[in-house]
C-alpha cells in the first residue's frame, strides 16, 4: 500500500511540475482558468498513475510523455511543435534527475525502474531527493528563458535557489548518515515526513516568488497605464482649449479688424501695432504643436516644450514630416522621450541664458532615431555605462538612461550618450517592424 501511495505522489509531483513550467511559457485556455484546471490535472495524474501499475518499463517511458502531451494540449495554448518539443524536455529532465540520483547515492538501477513499484517503499527518501533535483533543474531553465512570464529578480532568484540547493544538501547527507548510524522506525518516518516538508516549503517559495514578481510587474504595468492616460488626457484637454481659444479669436476676429479699419483711416500707426502684437501674442500662446501621429508622443514634447519655454530656455524641435511610430508601445515613448527630455531641460536650465535644448526625431534606414542635445554646466562623472547624479540629493542620475537602454533593447536598439566640451548628446535608435 505504501508503495502505490509513493507512486501516486510521484504523480501528482510530476505533474505539478509540467504545469508550472508550462504556465511560465504559456497561456493557460480560457476554459480551464481558476478552480476548472484541477479537472485535467486530476486526470492526467490517474492516467500516470495507472500506467505505473502495470509495472512495463517501456510503457512507462512512452506513455508518460504521451499523457504530459495530452494534458498540455488540453490545458495550454501553444503550437503543436512547440508542445511536444517543451514536453520533450520536461520528461527529459525527470529521468535526467533520478540519473542523477541514482549516481549520487549509489542506488541499484533496479530499484529506480519505474515499474519496480514493490521497490518503492525502501527509498522513499531516494524518490523524493529526485523529485527536488528535476525541480530545481526546471525552475533553473524557466529562470534563464526569455519567454518565461514570471522571471524573478536575479539576485532574489540567487537567495532562493542558495536555499533550495541547501536543501538538497541536507537530504543527500542525512541519506550518507543514514548508511552509517542505526535508525530506529520512527525516526526514518519523522525524517521522511521532514523531507517532504522540504520539497513542499522549496514549491511554496518559489510559487510565492514567481507570482511576486509577476505581481510586481501588473503594478508596473499601471502605473504606466496611468502615466499614459494622463499624457493623452493632457493632450487632448490642451487640443480641446486650443481649439476652444481660436474659435473665440475667430469670432472677435471681425471686430478687431474693423478697429484696425478705423486707426488706419486715422493714421493711427501704434494702436494698429498694439492690436496686432496683443493678438499674435495670444494666438502663439494658444497654438498646441502637431508633432506627429502619435498622441502621446505629441504630449511629451507639447510639455516639455512649454516648460522650457518657462524656464527660458530655447528647445528646437525636429520631427520629420510623416512620421510613424505606431510600432512602439506608449509606455516605451514615455520611458525615452520622457527620461531623455526631462533630463535635458533640467540640465540647460542650469546653463542660464546660454541653455537650450535640441530634438530631433527621424527615420533612418527602417530606423527610429530619436536624439536630445543639451549643454551642461556641473561635471559629469561616470562610471562605466552610468552617469553620477549632478543633483544635490545625489543617487545615480543613470537610472533614468539605464531604463531607456533597457526598453531600446526591447527593439533590438540602442542607447548611446556621449559628454564633450560641455555639450551632452543622448541618441537611442529602434528597429521598428516593418508593417
Amino acid at each position: 500500500m505504501l508503495d502505490k501511495v509513493i507512486l501516486l505522489c510521484s504523480g501528482v509531483a510530476e505533474i505539478y511540475m509540467l504545469f508550472e513550467f508550462f504556465e511560465n511559457l504559456f497561456e493557460v485556455k480560457k476554459g480551464f482558468l481558476g478552480v476548472r484546471r484541477i479537472i485535467p490535472y486530476v486526470i492526467a495524474v490517474g492516467l500516470l498513475f495507472c500506467i505505473n501499475l502495470f509495472e512495463n518499463t517501456y510503457l512507462n517511458l512512452f506513455g508518460a510523455p504521451i499523457i504530459f502531451y495530452l494534458y498540455v494540449s488540453m490545458v495550454f495554448q501553444a503550437g503543436v511543435r512547440s508542445k511536444i518539443l517543451h514536453v520533450l524536455v520536461v520528461d527529459s529532465i525527470i529521468v535526467c534527475g533520478e540519473v542523477i540520483l541514482t549516481v549520487l547515492v549509489e542506488v541499484p538501477p533496479w530499484l529506480m525502474r519505474a515499474g519496480a513499484i514493490g521497490n518503492l517503499a525502501e527509498i522513499p527518501w531516494q524518490i523524493l531527493t529526485a523529485k527536488l533535483i528535476t525541480y530545481i533543474i526546471l525552475i533553473i531553465i524557466m529562470q534563464v528563458s526569455k519567454r518565461s512570464k514570471y522571471r524573478i529578480p536575479r539576485n532574489i532568484f540567487f537567495i532562493y535557489i542558495s536555499q533550495s540547493m541547501a536543501s538538497l544538501a541536507i537530504m543527500m547527507i542525512s541519506y550518507y548518515a543514514n548508511q552509517n548510524i542505526n535508525m530506529t522506525d520512527s525516526f526514518k518516518i519523522c525524517m521522511t515526513v521532514g523531507f517532504i516538508i522540504l520539497i513542499f516549503s522549496n514549491a511554496g517559495m518559489f510559487y510565492a516568488l514567481n507570482h511576486y514578481a509577476f505581481q510586481m510587474a501588473v503594478n508596473m504595468e499601471q502605473k504606466l497605464t496611468i502615466i499614459r492616460q494622463n499624457a493623452e488626457t493632457e493632450y487632448y484637454r490642451q487640443a480641446a482649449k486650443t481649439d476652444q481659444n481660436q474659435r473665440a479669436m475667430i469670432h472677435d476676429m471681425v471686430h478687431y479688424l474693423k478697429a484696425i479699419g478705423e486707426f488706419a483711416k486715422e493714421q493711427r500707426c501704434q494702436q494698429i501695432l498694439k492690436i496686432v502684437e496683443e493678438n499674435t501674442g495670444e494666438i502663439g500662446q494658444t497654438v498646441m504643436a502637431y508633432y506627429s501621429s502619435n498622441p502621446v508622443f505629441n504630449a511629451i514634447l507639447n510639455e516639455k516644450r512649454q516648460e522650457s519655454e518657462k524656464r527660458g530656455i530655447h528647445i528646437d524641435i525636429y520631427v520629420e514630416p510623416g512620421l510613424h511610430i505606431e510600432g512602439i508601445r506608449d509606455r516605451d515613448i514615455i520611458c525615452i522621450a520622457g527620461n531623455l527630455l526631462e533630463n535635458s531641460v533640467q540640465a540647460a536650465s542650469e546653463c542660464g541664458t546660454e541653455g537650450y535644448v535640441q530634438v530631433r526625431a527621424f527615420m533612418q534606414k527602417g530606423a527610429f532615431v530619436f536624439k536630445v542635445i543639451n549643454p551642461y554646466k556641473k561635471k559629469l562623472k561616470s562610471y562605466h555605462k552610468f552617469l553620477l547624479s549632478t543633483k544635490e540629493e545625489g543617487g545615480l542620475h543613470g537610472i533614468g538612461l539605464k531604463n531607456v537602454e533597457g526598453t531600446a533593447a526591447k527593439y533590438n536598439g540602442f542607447l548611446e550618450w556621449e559628454a564633450k566640451e560641455n555639450i551632452f548628446t543622448a541618441t537611442v535608435v529602434l528597429y521598428l517592424a516593418q508593417s
